[in-house]
């Protein structure tokens, strides 16, 4: 048996190991040390999570840090984009990284970690998990870590996707990831001073920018986040920058490309130049109260997907009277560039030859953060607890942005029951909404208005604008190709008779693939429309039963 496992491609031993490890997992009981053994993440869709190591000199939260915060690192739903972890250490705060263990394998954390030295960090820590694992569930994590591990509980939690870096060094506006996560920490700690301090905030004598304008700013702050960019033009200034995410009251357009200077009353008072966040709030780089977050975990924690975090943290500041803030002197890079233009290779050259792997575990990642059922199970967990979510998401941003790298070149001309290729299927096909019942058949559950009909066609000529080719399978008699629809003219629901939304896929040992592609096509293609849905739009057609299941009307799909 060893000698046949020995002879079997990294990728599947890696599977095979991680799966004969997990199926003796049994998470232990709840109020045991999270030190020890196996846990629960208790979050939808979130697996299991263990202690792996710690740096050397590391005391578990019984010395303080600088600016009372730690640091929590783990992503969302993007793995590319991921690299330099070593940036997030240092010796004035602590720092734990939440991955799977195929991940944090790939890009050996634990040897960071374990020779990280105390000029490099107060405390650096790795959490494992069985699967992939999400950014709420690594924020659960820290939460509970300061709740029943660290001794000297820090005041703030600063949390970062590891696809957020600094603004490269070259630049004229570079900030240290230390530097930015003290000041964050440190302006924290003023404003929450201000804010308790009765006779200054009677008074309003502190401020907060809307554009151009200053208002009297006294509500108490939940969580603050840093301006993000993604691309820059110029080294020495950040006018023509490509800002990320939504340009909150016109910071960008009406301050930052006028030049408008910080205000002096600010400047007089030595205080941060602060924005205020409309409902929706970019949360890749998020610092939180750490008193406030445990006081609203039972709101807080309803998954790893949005809205669970970019609609959903708005709500729950607005239900115990905070706000939320973005602080305009810190900034930070969202490298998306991998995921648009190609790897850099200076960055990834460590884990080039296994780059196939990171694409793998980049697509579990994603669907499982962004899949329909996971999506609308948090949307209807917002609305039983009476919060109006303004919208969800399915796949949402991943229809256009993550084709490039979510599809390992090597599946091509590979067998399908390889099991590298057989992850992969399953996470494309719980992309679009699917179900595994068995090795070769899928189900939809149904979820308005993500799941896209499956067609599967031996003809090309059938294509058209609405579908989209991303399996074509070959047994060496016929080619079999399988289309995803136009999710919004052709959804399956669960009224759908099953033979309407069951779909068996050809594998079996002479089955091959000839092309894989991305399960979203093109801009005008099936999956294009995957993005921001309006509650108006959920709830408008839809008989809700026991959730997440539903019926609606609708046309009848395509059938070819």
């Amino acid at each position: 048996m060893l000698a046949l496992a020995l002879l079997l491609p990294w990728w599947v031993r890696a599977s095979w190991d991680a799966q004969q490890h997990q199926s003796h997992l049994k998470p232990v009981e709840s109020g045991t040390s999270i030190l020890e053994g196996w846990h629960k993440f208790n979050l939808p869709n979130a697996g299991d999570f263990k202690f792996q190591v710690a740096s050397p000199h590391a005391t578990f939260g019984a010395k303080r840090s600088g600016e009372d915060v730690l640091v929590l690192v783990a992503a969302r739903d993007l793995y590319i984009g991921c690299h330099d972890f070593g940036d997030y250490l240092s010796p004035t705060f602590e720092t734990i990284f939440v991955y799977d263990k195929e991940f944090a394998d790939i890009w050996d954390l634990e040897s960071l970690v374990t020779k990280a030295t105390n000029d490099q960090t107060l405390g650096a820590y790795l959490f494992v998990g069985n699967q992939a694992v999400g950014e709420n569930s690594a924020r659960k994590l820290g939460l509970k870590y300061i709740q029943t591990v660290a001794s000297i509980k820090p005041l703030f939690m600063f949390s970062v996707n590891c696809d957020l870096h600094p603004i490269p060094k070259d630049h004229a506006m570079h900030q240290s990831f230390e530097y930015i996560a003290n000041n964050m920490a440190n302006t924290m700690a003023k404003e929450k001073r201000l804010r308790e301090d009765k006779t200054s905030s009677s008074q309003g004598s502190f401020s907060v920018s809307r554009g151009t304008k200053l208002l009297p700013d006294i509500k108490p702050i939940f969580a603050m986040n840093t301006i993000i960019w993604e691309t820059f033009r110029s080294k020495e200034h950040l006018r023509d920058a490509l800002w990320h995410g939504l340009d909150s009251h016109n910071w960008h357009k009406g301050v930052l490309l006028t030049q408008s200077p910080k205000p002096k009353i600010l400047v007089e008072r030595n205080q941060s130049w602060l924005n205020e966040l409309d409902d929706f709030v970019e949360a890749h780089a998020m610092i939180f109260d750490v008193q406030k977050l445990s006081e609203a975990e039972g709101d807080y924690f309803m998954g790893d997907s949005l809205p669970a975090e970019a609609h959903g943290i708005g709500l729950i500041a607005d239900k115990y009277g905070w706000c939320l803030r973005r602080h305009n002197e810190m900034y930070m890079h969202f490298d998306l560039v991998p995921q648009k233009e190609g790897l850099n290779e200076e960055k990834f050259d460590p884990i080039r030859a296994k780059m196939d792997h990171m694409f793998l575990l980049n697509m579990e990642l994603a669907s499982r953060r962004r899949n329909p059922m996971i999506g609308w199970r948090i949307y209807r967990a917002y609305r039983e607890k009476g919060f109006k979510v303004s919208g969800y998401w399915g796949p949402g941003f991943l229809a256009y942005m993550g084709r490039r790298h979510m599809v390992p070149p090597s599946l091509n001309h590979t067998k399908v029951t390889d099991e590298f290729a057989q992850r992969w299927i399953k996470s494309a096909m719980e992309m679009l909404g699917y179900v595994q019942i068995d090795e070769e058949t899928y189900t939809a559950p149904g979820a308005f208005p993500s799941t896209s009909q499956l067609s599967v066609v031996k003809d090309r000529k059938h294509w058209h604008i609405f579908r989209n080719v991303f399996f074509t399978f070959n047994d060496k008699k016929y080619e079999t190709q399988i289309y995803s629809m136009h999710p919004d003219r052709y959804p399956v629901t669960p009224d759908y008779p099953v033979e309407r939304r069951t779909i068996r896929l050809p594998i079996n040992d002479d089955s091959y693939f000839t092309a894989t592609s991305w399960p979203f096509g093109q801009e005008g293609t099936a999956g294009w429309p995957l993005f921001h849905v309006l509650q108006s739009q959920c709830e408008a057609s839809v008989l809700f039963r026991d959730d997440p299941f539903f019926t609606q009307q609708w046309e009848k799909p395509m059938i070819i």
